[in-house]
């Protein structure tokens, strides 16, 4: 938290107003909150207490959504002024340029709803880079224009909220974007904050509740024994396949689901030909 922070005020733009939401650690984080709150005027927080432990499908979106609407709030209670606002989760750090960087971008143009930079992981001493396509923007450090943010509905309770967030845009006519002109790094892998099996089982169950197209189920197996570990595509394929049996309830959004069987489908089939944009 120390190093995320002071990436944060090392940044050539920063907010007129950053709440830091602490999710019920049990380390000395609450603390560190409470100290850069004092000092920096610009800085609030919030600390929700845990029930039940660390819930990567549902307590993380609990918890962003709490904070962006306590945030607004206080924005307004402040009478700030915003066009922008953003997430920023507590394992990234920042370039000095970047959220500067994403805003010139989407003043260039305004139908840019949705953007993030290219995001490295540093994880066992390695640095990677974490390949998406060009038009997703990364969930842990994105920012939203004000009005793609409150058309969509805010920030969404889902699995996968990063996702849902972006078709939701793509489906209003926005769209959304990874920009390489920039970067922040991550300081652990995705997904393995529960740890990587736990971490790529939910990824399963949360391709099944937004609705993918088996077709794009598959396909994902493939990147990930190509791109990281082959044994991931185990808990991957069960967390799926786990989901179909029990057979879990879906996203209650049919746009939604109709985008991620039909309109990702297509996009996805379309760029096969670039074998980079395979590796997400």
């Amino acid at each position: 938290m120390p190093i995320v922070i002071e990436s944060m005020l090392k940044t050539d733009h920063l907010p007129v107003l950053w709440l830091i939401v602490d999710d019920g650690s049990t380390d000395n984080t609450l603390k560190i909150i409470k100290e850069a709150s004092r000092v920096h005027s610009f800085i609030d927080y919030i600390s929700l207490s845990q029930t039940g432990g660390r819930d990567l499908t549902y307590n993380y979106s609990r918890g962003c959504k709490l904070g962006f609407e306590r945030l607004i709030a206080l924005a307004e209670s402040r009478v700030l002024n915003w066009d922008y606002i953003a997430l920023l989760d507590a394992d990234i750090i920042l370039s000095r340029k970047y959220f500067g960087v994403l805003i010139t971008d989407m003043e260039k143009d305004h139908h840019i709803g949705i953007e993030s930079g290219e995001i490295f992981s540093y994880a066992d001493k390695k640095v990677k880079r974490v390949m998406v396509f060009d038009e997703t923007p990364r969930g842990g450090a994105r920012i939203w224009s004000r009005e793609c943010f409150t058309k969509t509905g805010g920030y969404i309770i889902s699995q996968s909220p990063d996702s849902v967030a972006t078709a939701k845009a793509n489906i209003l006519g926005w769209k959304t974007k990874k920009n390489g002109d920039v970067i922040a790094y991550e300081l652990r892998k995705t997904s393995s904050a529960e740890g990587l099996w736990k971490g790529y089982m939910n990824i399963g169950m949360a391709v099944y509740y937004v609705n993918h197209n088996p077709v794009l189920v598959l396909l994902k197996a493939l990147t990930i024994s190509v791109s990281r570990n082959p044994l991931l595509i185990i808990p991957y394929l069960s967390g799926y396949i786990i989901s179909i049996v029990r057979k879990d309830p879906k996203i209650d959004d049919e746009s939604v689901k109709q985008y991620f069987w039909y309109t990702r489908f297509i996009h996805r089939v379309r760029n096969l030909k670039d074998i980079r944009k395979l590796l997400a």
